[in-house]
C-alpha cells in the first residue's frame, strides 16, 4: 500500500524490510508535488545457516533508462502514440527509481540470511560476486483506454571474482493497472518489484550453486 514517507536510506547487512520511494497521483493544486514510499515486506524466514557462508555478495549500483534515472512517474499511452511518454506532474518519485530498487534488492538479499554479507550499492567495500541491475523499462503502459498495466523489465548480470563470464538474465513483469493515475502506477510497480526481489534471489542462489 502507497504510503507518505521520506526516501529510503542505504542498506547493508541484516535489514529485512525495504522501502521503496514513489509519488503519489491525485491532481491538486500544491506547492510541492506529492510524494509516497512503497514497503516491500519479506514474509519468508531467514535460513538458520548461511546457504553459502564466508561468501559476500554486493548490488552494485545499479543503472537504468530515464524513466528510472530521475523522480518523475511515467505513462504511456500506446493507443494514441507508440512513442508518446507523458508523467503526473503533482506526483515524483521520493528518490530516482533506479536507486531504491537497488536499495530494495540488497535488503531483501540481505534478510534472506543466504551470505555471509550482502553489501548494499553505496557500500564500496568488495565481495565474492557483484549483482549488477539495469531497469530498462519502469512504466505505466495504456494499450488501449481504461487498459493499463505497470511495466518492468530489469536485465540482471553476476559477476564472480574468477575470471569467467557473467551471467546474464532479464526479468520482465506487467500488473495490471488501469486507472490512469500514480498511485495505481506506483502500487503495480510494488508488486513488480516485489517478483523481482524473489526471482533475483532463486536466480542468484542457482547460479552461485552452479559455480561452485
Amino acid at each position: 500500500m502507497a504510503r507518505p514517507g521520506r526516501p529510503a536510506v542505504r542498506v547493508r547487512g541484516w535489514i529485512g524490510v525495504v522501502v521503496l520511494g514513489c509519488a503519489a497521483c491525485a491532481p491538486r493544486s500544491a506547492p510541492w508535488p506529492d510524494s509516497y514510499r512503497l514497503a516491500v515486506s519479506r514474509e519468508e524466514a531467514a535460513v538458520e545457516a548461511p546457504t553459502f557462508p564466508e561468501t559476500t555478495l554486493r548490488v552494485a549500483p545499479v543503472r537504468g533508462t530515464f524513466s528510472a534515472a530521475g523522480r518523475d512517474i511515467h505513462y504511456s499511452l500506446r493507443y494514441q502514440s507508440p512513442v508518446h511518454v507523458g508523467r503526473y506532474g503533482e506526483s515524483r518519485w521520493a528518490a530516482p527509481p533506479r536507486r531504491m530498487i537497488g536499495e530494495a534488492v540488497a535488503a531483501w538479499l540481505a534478510a534472506g540470511g543466504h551470505w555471509e554479507a550482502v553489501l548494499g550499492p553505496d557500500d564500496p567495500g568488495k565481495a565474492d560476486y557483484v549483482l549488477h541491475l539495469e531497469v530498462l523499462e519502469l512504466m505505466q503502459v495504456f494499450p488501449a483506454p481504461r487498459e493499463g498495466r505497470a511495466v518492468l523489465v530489469v536485465q540482471a548480470g553476476l559477476r564472480g571474482s574468477r575470471e569467467e563470464p557473467p551471467r546474464q538474465e532479464r526479468f520482465s513483469y506487467q500488473r495490471a493497472s488501469p486507472r490512469a493515475d500514480a498511485r495505481a502506477a506506483a502500487e503495480g510497480q510494488e508488486r513488480n518489484l516485489a517478483r523481482l526481489c524473489r526471482d533475483l534471489e532463486r536466480w542468484l542462489l542457482e547460479a552461485v550453486r552452479e559455480r561452485r
